[in-house]
């Protein structure tokens, strides 16, 4: 790892690859964020409308409509890895702290 650091060209390369990995990784999870942002902003809306103007059909609608969506909607990659803000985060910290005890070991 250490010669790797010497060749200044190299390095960059690296730096550059981790660096598009986590725009990529960025790009991936703002979607599902504004998905999960949505999904309970339904709940907020429906309830805040003029529901009681409504028929009773209408009433019938909206309380499913709310009941549905008490439970946000995710977007996942095979039911393992939820893409949101709160994830991306989680990884950066993670990778940071690798970096760091691998810094500190050499």
């Amino acid at each position: 790892m250490l010669v790797v650091l010497q060749n200044s060209a190299e390095s960059f390369r690296y730096f550059n690859f981790a660096v598009a990995q986590l725009v990529h990784l960025f790009c991936m999870c703002y979607p599902g964020q504004r998905m999960i942002d949505y999904s309970t902003d339904i709940h907020i809306k429906a309830y805040s409308g003029l529901w009681y103007e409504a028929p009773l059909s209408i009433h019938k609608l909206l309380i499913l409509i709310i009941r549905k969506s008490l439970k946000p909607s995710y977007l996942t990659a095979g039911k393992i890895f939820i893409f949101c803000l709160e994830t991306f985060a989680t990884i950066l910290q993670t990778a940071t702290s690798y970096f760091m005890v691998i810094s500190s070991v050499q």
